[in-house]
C-alpha cells in the first residue's frame, strides 16, 4: 500500500516534450527498467526508501536498478567489514539496520530482497485465492525451490520440488514431508523435473488421476512424450484461461 512504497521511484515526466509523446508513454509504461530515468534512492519517498537509505547509512551496497516497490542486498555486492554486517543482517541480526514492521524480507541464491509486508509471494497468491473464491491452504499447489518460497509453499496445500536452491530449504522440507513432493531424481533434473512436477499437477487438476503412477520424465521415446506434453500444454491453457478471465474482470474494475 502507499504507506510502505509507491511514490516517486521513476521520473514519470520523462516523455513530457516528446516528438511522440503517446508512442513515448506506452513504451514506458510496457518496458522495463529506465536506468537513466530513475530518481537515486536519496529522492525516493515512503518507509521501504526510508529504510533502504538507513542500510546504505551502514555500508551496505543495494541493487535497486529497475525496482519500484523493492530492492536487493546481494552478498556478493558487498566488501571489507560489510560482509560481515550481511551474515549478521541475513541472520536477523537487530542491531545491523532496525526492519520497520510495514517491510517484509526473503531471502534467494545469497540475497536478500525488501519489499512491503503486505507483498511477497505468499501474499500474492492468497489475493489471487481469495478473488477466485477458494481456499488457498487446501485447493492450491504450487512449484518452489528456495528460501524466497517457503512462505507461499507452506500456505498451500500441496508444494512440489524440481531442485532444492539451498540447505535451508532442504530442512524445511525434511520438517514437512507432507506438504513437500520433489520431483528430482537421477536422471531427471532441472527442465526434466520441472516437468515432472508440472505433470504431477496435470494429473492431479486436470486429469484427476489422483493415483496416476506413469512416469514421462526420462523416457526416450520422444513420440511418446510429445504428444502427452503437447495436449498437457493445451488443457493447461484453458485451465490458466478459465483462472484469468474472473481476475483480468477484478482487476479491470474502477474499484481495483
Amino acid at each position: 500500500g502507499t504507506e510502505a512504497y509507491i511514490g516517486n521511484e521513476v521520473d514519470s515526466n520523462r516523455c513530457d516534450g516528446a516528438e511522440n509523446e503517446e508512442e513515448c508513454l506506452i513504451d514506458y509504461e510496457f518496458s522495463v527498467g529506465f536506468p537513466e530515468e530513475e530518481v537515486p534512492v536519496a529522492g525516493r519517498s515512503g518507509s521501504l526508501w526510508e529504510y533502504a537509505r538507513q542500510l546504505e547509512g551502514e555500508g551496505f551496497v543495494l541493487d535497486t536498478k529497475s525496482y519500484s516497490t523493492c530492492f536487493r542486498v546481494n552478498r556478493k555486492h558487498q566488501s571489507g567489514v560489510v560482509v560481515d554486517k550481511f551474515d549478521a543482517l541475513l541472520a536477523g541480526d537487530s542491531s545491523i539496520g532496525h526492519n520497520p514492521r510495514e517491510i517484509g524480507k526473503s531471502t534467494n541464491l545469497g540475497c536478500i530482497d525488501y519489499y512491503p509486508a503486505s507483498s511477497g509471494k505468499r501474499n500474492s497468491c492468497s489475493y489471487i485465492a481469495n478473488l477466485l473464491g477458494i481456499d488457498m491452504t487446501t485447493e492450491s499447489v504450487c512449484i518452489c525451490d528456495d528460501d524466497n518460497d517457503i512462505e507461499m509453499a507452506l500456505a498451500c496445500a500441496q508444494a512440489y520440488i524440481p531442485r532444492l536452491g539451498s540447505a535451508s530449504m532442504g530442512d524445511v522440507v525434511q520438517r514437512n514431508p507432507t506438504k513437500f513432493i520433489a520431483t528430482f531424481q537421477e536422471g531427471v533434473e532441472a527442465t526434466a523435473a520441472t516437468e515432472e512436477a508440472l505433470r504431477l499437477i496435470y494429473d492431479s487438476v486436470v486429469v484427476g488421476a489422483e493415483n496416476e503412477t506413469t512416469k514421462y520424465a526420462g523416457m526416450d521415446n520422444n513420440d511418446t512424450i510429445g504428444p502427452h506434453f503437447s495436449k498437457m500444454a493445451e488443457d493447461f491453457s484453458k485451465l490458466a484461461e478459465e483462472i484469468i478471465a474472473p481476475l483480468r474482470k477484478a482487476f479491470s474494475s474502477e474499484e481495483t
